[in-house]
């Protein structure tokens, strides 16, 4: 019976834990990464990949390769991004360059 509470106990705490982490979630770098998509098909582009990677717990680095044809011709390249959330959690920016 003392072994069942104390696993009740640590599987409470880690659950407490995990909830009270700030962060980005992988729905949050799904988000993100869509976002990107977005800003550069609009801007008439064709997006190729976009790829985003946890530095920390907010901070997130990567990528977007596009492509946007110019004169007929197609032109390729490789946007570097970054997005940061706040030590709060659920606020976070994002900017490709």
């Amino acid at each position: 019976m003392r072994t069942i509470t104390k696993l009740r106990s640590a599987l409470l705490l880690g659950l407490l834990a995990s909830a009270c982490s700030k962060g980005f979630s992988d729905a949050d770098v799904q988000k993100i990464k869509g976002e990107i998509r977005a800003k550069y098909e609009q801007e008439g582009c064709t997006v190729m990949e976009v790829s985003m990677i946890r530095e920390s717990d907010t901070r997130l680095h990567g990528f977007a390769k596009v492509e946007k044809k110019i004169l007929g011709l197609p032109v390729s390249a490789m946007k570097d991004c970054t997005a940061t959330m706040d030590v709060h959690g659920g606020e976070y920016l994002w900017e490709c360059k």
